[in-house]
């Protein structure tokens, strides 16, 4: 039996977070990307 500190709690939580995390960063990213191209011409 393994030791209950042990159970995958935190990979299966961080998948959850992270990948939004991510996708709203890289939206931002490229919305800012946008933003920037827009005023320099």
């Amino acid at each position: 039996m393994k030791p209950p500190h042990l159970r995958p709690v935190r990979p299966t939580r961080l998948p959850r977070v992270k990948p939004r995390f991510l996708m709203v960063r890289a939206v931002n990213v490229s919305l800012g990307w946008n933003h920037h191209k827009n005023l320099s011409l």
